[in-house]
């Protein structure tokens, strides 16, 4: 399906900005690593990485979370751009919020750590983290599938489509393998690291998609 697309469409809605989703998940991931450089009482193999935001330099995770937070919050409104021509785009802009929500939840919610008595504030957490991933889950299945059925998008995004399809495969192992060997903290980096991949992917998806739309109207204003 195709869209006219006008040049004040454009103007008025110029998100997502790529480098707010670059800047907020590589703030994320380095925040992570400093901290547990720091600290030695934790280990990134057996630890969940919410874990590093309960005692010492916690109040450095949970910015690191923030971080996260924005720069999915960035994705939100490109896909309510009134000329962007995708099937189901208002769906994964809503999921997306989702997830911007849960993971805002979780910066200021800390989890529980393992082996200690479950608090409300830890269940809060927890509850966040599942319908977080869930949501984020759901959009990317989502989008796998619109972005498949766009002549627009559907070249464009094969990398994007590609990591969507792996990053539900790894949380089943997370929460299966990786658990039973003890090594939750291992999955949930590769869970980070895939959903975050994702979303730094995606956009730069719009960024490109927006060069084209504006190379496009170049061309038909000369002739």
């Amino acid at each position: 399906m195709s869209r006219v697309e006008s040049a004040s469409d454009s103007e008025s809605w110029s998100f997502p900005y790529p480098w707010v989703t670059e800047v907020g998940v590589a703030g994320f991931f380095l925040v992570a690593l400093l901290i547990i450089a720091l600290r030695g009482d934790l280990n990134p193999v057996d630890n969940y990485i919410s874990e590093y935001a309960v005692g010492p330099h916690g109040w450095g995770m949970r910015i690191g979370f923030v971080l996260l937070g924005i720069g999915s919050l960035n994705l939100v409104p490109g896909f309510f751009r009134p000329n962007l021509a995708l099937e189901g785009r208002h769906q994964i802009g809503y999921l997306l919020a989702i997830w911007t929500v849960a993971v805002l939840t979780a910066a200021v919610f800390p989890v529980d750590l393992q082996g200690t008595p479950v608090t409300p504030i830890g269940t809060v957490h927890l509850v966040a983290s599942l319908v977080g991933f869930l949501s984020l889950f759901v959009a990317m299945a989502v989008s796998v599938r619109r972005f498949k059925q766009s002549e627009t998008w559907r070249d464009r995004t094969r990398l994007t489509r590609a990591v969507a399809v792996l990053t539900p495969f790894v949380f089943v192992l997370e929460v299966s393998l990786f658990s039973t060997l003890g090594w939750v903290g291992i999955g949930q980096w590769l869970l980070f690291a895939l959903s975050g991949g994702w979303l730094v992917v995606l956009a730069r998806q719009f960024d490109r998609l927006e060069e084209s739309i504006d190379e496009s109207r170049r061309m038909t204003r000369e002739t």
